[in-house]
């Protein structure tokens, strides 16, 4: 997020608008994406999304019960729309 008078509002660093934080997802899954460049982004992130949940089941945070991932369904549209 851009901070106008970063003196004056130095706090505002600390803070990440929800938009932000899923532009940051997008941007590890893409940077860390173990499945190879020409996969799609939706794969990666999903990907991204199963490790980060995995490890808060594992932690004790969540459980798969309460808290589970949905699987990721195949989009069969020709569509760029989403």
């Amino acid at each position: 997020m851009t901070v106008l008078d970063e003196v004056k509002n130095r706090s505002r660093y600390n803070r990440l608008v929800y938009v932000e934080f899923l532009e940051m997802l997008c941007r590890v899954a893409l940077h860390v994406g173990k499945l190879g460049p020409d996969r799609p982004i939706e794969i990666k992130l999903y990907e991204l999304l199963k490790v980060i949940f995995e490890r808060r089941y594992e932690s004790g945070k969540d459980q798969r019960e309460t808290f589970p991932l949905k699987d990721l369904k195949a989009d069969d549209s020709e569509s760029e729309e989403y």
